[in-house]
């Protein structure tokens, strides 16, 4: 990890003043990506940015790369089949906070990586991820909450990302 926030940026063509949001990981249908795009899409803010970091494997993933460069203006979609350990770090390090809206899992690599990195999270309620996140590392939401996801993607743009940041690394 030898990329500063900056940097991490500057490279991704990111400013500084951009609030980002990243998804890094597989496209798969259970990830909840399409649930991700919409809930984005509704949030205000040109200052707002989604970072897709997205492993693609299947004409499904293809079908969502495509569907996510057309959904907003404010959506970074970098596909890759394969993207090297040395990679990681620009987008981990280009990210506010790391949003995982799986619609079932029982753990995931993406939100340890992300944690690993000092990068809060926004998980669902499901599998391990309420005994990995605590408060303030990030937010664990309850999927059957009509809007929950929107209210925390809303709620960590408000938090002291540093303490969360602190505390994610821990």
């Amino acid at each position: 990890n030898t990329l500063d926030r900056c940097t991490a940026r500057q490279q991704l063509g990111i400013d500084e003043g951009c609030f980002v949001y990243l998804f890094f990981g597989n496209v798969r249908p259970y990830k909840g990506l399409e649930t991700l795009l919409e809930v984005f899409g509704r949030l205000p803010g040109t200052e707002l940015r989604l970072l897709l970091a997205a492993k693609i494997y299947s004409d499904y993933g293809e079908r969502f790369v495509e569907a996510a460069r057309q959904a907003d203006s404010r959506v970074l979609v970098h596909p890759s089949r394969f993207f090297a350990n040395e990679e990681f770090q620009r987008f981990f390090n280009a990210a506010d906070v790391a949003v995982l809206p799986f619609l079932d899992v029982l753990t995931s690599g993406s939100a340890i990586t992300a944690l690993s990195f000092g990068v809060p999270v926004i998980v669902p309620g499901v599998g391990c991820l309420p005994e990995l996140v605590d408060d303030p590392a990030g937010i664990v939401y309850d999927q059957q909450q009509p809007d929950a996801l929107y209210h925390a993607m809303r709620a960590m743009q408000e938090r002291d990302l540093g303490p969360a940041r602190r505390r994610a690394y821990q």
